[in-house]
């Protein structure tokens, strides 16, 4: 089974970072769960010691439509065997 939690806001650049900031600071103890803050809703996860980081980076220019930039920053991995 697979459950997916969304939320989207606009939030200030500042804002962006103490978010980033908070959820890189869930994965610095490498042996606790990481509480991931979703809108008003909070997912507990149990990250590996290893963490697959991927970063993909698109710059549209307004020639073919919209002038839009976006970062995308996937982490996955398997969480480690009870």
């Amino acid at each position: 089974m697979s459950e997916t939690t969304e939320f989207e806001a606009e939030l200030s650049r500042r804002e962006v970072a103490e978010y980033l900031r908070d959820l890189a600071d869930e994965f610095v103890d490498e042996e606790a769960p990481m509480t991931v803050p979703v809108g008003n809703k909070e997912v507990t996860l149990r990250p590996s010691p290893t963490v697959s980081c991927e970063t993909t980076v698109t710059e549209r220019s307004p020639m073919i439509g919209t002038d839009k930039e976006e970062v995308v920053v996937t982490l996955s991995w398997s969480p480690p065997s009870e």
